[in-house]
């Protein structure tokens, strides 16, 4: 076979590979920022119940009336 007549295997078989490389880098990057922003997520809605937590606790050694329970009943949710 004449090297020619390889050229277009040779170009095909190139450009199949680097698609598919990019489908398999788009793909792990798409989970990983999946990944990064539910961690975050989580982060921040631990971190704001903490706070949260740690209000309630300042305000208890003020007011003694309970109603600082309902805060624990009905928690702010980020959804």
């Amino acid at each position: 076979m004449n090297s020619t007549n390889n050229l277009p295997l040779i170009s095909t078989l190139a450009l199949s590979y680097l698609r598919s490389l990019f489908v398999i880098c788009s793909s792990f990057v798409r989970l990983l920022f999946v990944f990064c922003s539910s961690f975050v997520r989580l982060f921040f809605v631990f971190c704001s119940s903490f706070v949260r937590l740690f209000i309630i606790c300042l305000s208890c050694y003020d007011c003694l009336c309970g109603s600082h329970r309902l805060l624990f009943v009905f928690p702010i949710s980020f959804s």
